[in-house]
């Protein structure tokens, strides 16, 4: 594992090893954390000479060459402050046309809904057509 800082303070993080496990294990990890994305393989190996040099230079990626092992790799770039700001953003965006189109759908629905609190035993009780 390693990372380096590039342009414009994009850093990478470089996943490689010969355990399957392990990458299977890093890339589900990797790939539900919200500050990464994962960069295509084929563009890390036509055009990120960090990957290249990993797999075939590195000694432990010469030793797994020289036995005949599978390599596995997966790089992840992690998402600027800015890169953030705009999806958040964005996701906002998508939430408040969400919200146009389904709040008459579920005014609607809630129409037939009943909430009552007893102030007493400190308990509410909902009751509608959804509730057993």
């Amino acid at each position: 594992m390693s990372s380096t800082v590039g342009n414009e303070g994009r850093s990478r993080l470089y996943l490689v090893t010969d355990v399957e496990e392990l990458h299977k294990w890093n890339i589900s990890h990797c790939d539900a954390h919200p500050l990464f994305r994962r960069v295509p393989d084929e563009e890390c190996i036509t055009h990120d000479p960090a990957v290249q040099a990993m797999l075939q230079t590195t000694e432990e990626g010469v030793k797994v060459a020289r036995l005949g092992g599978l390599k596995y790799f997966a790089v992840y770039e992690r998402l600027t402050d800015e890169d953030m700001k705009r999806e958040g953003e964005r996701l906002c965006r998508v939430m408040d046309l969400w919200r146009e189109d389904h709040t008459q759908d579920i005014s609607e629905e809630n129409k037939n809904i009943s909430i009552q609190s007893d102030p007493t035993s400190k308990r509410t009780k909902i009751s509608g057509p959804f509730v057993n």
